[in-house]
């Protein structure tokens, strides 16, 4: 019996922008796998000296260290020009992650409505 499984799940990142902010929605996995293109996607707003970036990981169903890790190398290159980067609507999985790791100490994490209009922070 022959089978063939296929883990390798794709990010969706989807580009939009609100009051001028530049919006990240991804959806998938942020994993080994994803981690180039949302780098990619991140070098843009970075070379633009784009001020403040937001992330919406409300999509995002799973987060391994290479996700971590593309995540703190996107906040470590906005803050070398005082930008920023900011984390909204995480799943309680991915968010049980970051806050684990300690990582809403370096990106701030929120709760926010559809349009982005209304912050909540995230303890």
């Amino acid at each position: 019996m022959n089978q063939q499984w296929n883990f390798k799940v794709a990010m969706v990142i989807k580009e939009r922008e609100t009051q001028g902010v530049p919006v990240l929605v991804l959806s998938g996995r942020l994993d080994m796998f994803a981690r180039n293109g949302l780098k990619d996607v991140m070098e843009k707003y970075q070379e633009a000296q784009t001020r403040r970036v937001i992330v919406d990981m409300r999509g995002v169903s799973f987060i391994d260290s290479a996700g971590l890790g593309v995540l703190a190398l996107m906040v470590k290159a906005f803050q070398d020009f005082k930008g920023n980067v900011i984390v909204v609507n995480p799943q309680d999985t991915v968010r049980n992650i970051l806050e684990n790791v300690n990582f809403s100490k370096l990106i701030p994490m929120f709760q926010t409505n559809e349009d982005y209009s209304t912050f909540s922070a995230l303890s």
